[in-house]
């Protein structure tokens, strides 16, 4: 089967306006989309992304192709102007072109700045991130209140409703990282991911990763919740030297396993060619595997030259024979690997059981088992804060008292307390992003946050939901404040 026929499976979604990219969504053809970054400042646009121009030319005839995607602050925030580099590359290729929006040290008016001239270039479609740690961010503070990156992390929530607060004709999309291994890391990106969908998000994109369990896990949880959102799978090729960087762990929220490493560090160890040629076959399988699987598309990223585009491009397009339907393709890929486990912790957590089975490739409602697990419990600290300060909130006590007991629970706190009921009345700075409204996808393979070995504020804001029975808030919309 082509990259350009219809699958059965796929979901079918509305959209309104006029875009060629929402328009191979709604008709349920499986696309391919070639990521590319902007670069960092230090030469002129036109000289720094020559590459991706000669790249994006080479698939401006390819249908299959739907389109290019420009990403924003992937190398550092002193980088050039996404919209600038959406412009070029859409002028190059012809294809539509998804504008990736950062949150590392983005502010409302960058966001709404971005969104506005991105329409005006012809951008009709925006993937919104909150980003991983900055490069601009102070590091050396304490684990327990790290000090704040100066202009701060704009979550990707708040940013699909500012965007669609001011252009709501964008198509906007929201990233979700499949690849988490505990069950309230797991439970936390689900959770935040359907927020997105109800905010406004249109579609998903995963992060890259190689578990295709937890690919599978997560078109299942979709199906479970009969969230009909198109979900695009981002895949990646490495070059040798970044594969024999690797060392149990890759990017972040993305961990490698132990056996996934060395299978990936044998291949490049032979020659470049060996282990491109692995990663081919490697690509190839994942793709067909996506299709199989009722992805809406594959996102391919780290392609560096022509030659490289060239071998994906022909990977892509030619499947392997073996992957002609779902059974056969689950045995290819588990013999390509030796059947090694992607999990990179021991008893990781997946959220079905009989995951990647020949025999089951949909969601039954009537067959499917859930895996059994329980939430963590609040310390007592957090729960007696949270029934203080909720308490106050419903009675009509002085505005000093409130504010005398708002303080002593919150020291030296700069946020403001509106609306803390929505993350249980925790106090935010013990997030070193500040993120409230749902965790960024950056946590490490136990759970542990990105900056630190402490686990995720976002454990915290959890355990309080579970215990009150109000799970379903983490879930819910928000829109532009």
């Amino acid at each position: 089967m082509k990259p350009s026929e219809q699958s059965k499976s796929q979901l079918k979604i509305c959209f309104d306006d006029n875009n060629p990219l929402a328009a191979r969504l709604r008709g349920g053809h499986f696309s391919c989309l070639l990521e590319l970054d902007t670069p960092l400042l230090g030469q002129p646009l036109p000289t720094a992304a020559a590459m991706s121009v000669i790249l994006a030319k080479r698939v401006a005839g390819i249908p299959w192709v739907a389109g290019l995607v420009v990403s924003d602050r992937h190398f550092g925030e002193q980088s050039h102007d996404p919209v600038a580099m959406a412009s070029l590359l859409g002028e190059a290729s012809g294809k539509p072109i998804v504008m990736t929006i950062s949150g590392k040290g983005s502010s409302r008016s960058r966001i709404r700045d971005l969104a506005a001239r991105a329409h005006s270039e012809g951008v009709r479609t925006i993937l919104a991130v909150t980003g991983d740690i900055s490069d601009q961010h102070p590091r050396g503070r304490s684990f327990l209140h790290p000090a704040p990156h100066p202009a701060g992390y704009a979550d990707s929530v708040e940013t699909i409703g500012c965007i669609l607060g001011n252009q709501p004709r964008t198509l906007v999309g929201g990233a979700v990282n499949p690849y988490k291994y505990n069950l309230s890391d797991q439970y936390l990106q689900y959770a935040k991911m359907l927020r997105k969908v109800a905010t406004g998000a249109a579609y998903l994109t995963t992060h890259f990763g190689w578990d295709m369990k937890k690919l599978q896990e997560l078109k299942w949880f979709l199906q479970m919740r009969e969230a009909e959102v198109p979900v695009i799978a981002r895949l990646a090729v490495l070059s040798r030297s970044r594969i024999q960087q690797l060392h149990g762990g890759f990017h972040p929220g993305v961990p490698l396993s132990r056996p996934f490493t060395a299978i990936l560090q044998r291949e490049a160890e032979i020659s470049e060619a060996q282990s491109m040629a692995a990663q081919l076959r490697r690509l190839s399988l994942q793709a067909a595997g996506c299709r199989l699987l009722g992805f809406s598309g594959i996102q391919v990223g780290g392609i560096q030259n022509e030659q490289t585009l060239e071998q994906v491009l022909k990977a892509i397009a030619n499947p392997p024979q073996a992957a002609v339907n779902y059974a056969e393709w689950v045995k290819a890929w588990r013999d390509h690997h030796a059947d090694a486990d992607f999990a990179p912790v021991p008893r990781a957590y997946y959220m079905f059981k009989k995951l990647m089975q020949p025999d089951q490739s949909e969601y039954d409602p009537d067959s499917t088992q859930l895996t059994e697990g329980d939430f963590p419990r609040p310390n007592r600290r957090d729960y007696i804060r949270w029934r203080t300060l909720e308490l106050i909130g419903r009675h009509r006590l002085p505005g000093f008292v409130r504010t005398k007991v708002r303080h002593r629970f919150c020291q030296n706190c700069e946020e403001h307390f509106d609306n803390t009921d929505k993350w249980f009345h925790l106090c935010p700075r013990a997030c070193p992003k500040r993120l409230v409204l749902g965790p960024c996808g950056g946590s490490q393979a136990d759970g542990s946050c990105e900056f630190s070995h402490d686990p995720c504020f976002h454990h915290r804001i959890l355990a309080l939901a579970a215990a009150k029975n109000r799970i379903h808030q983490l879930e819910e919309e928000v829109g532009e404040a």
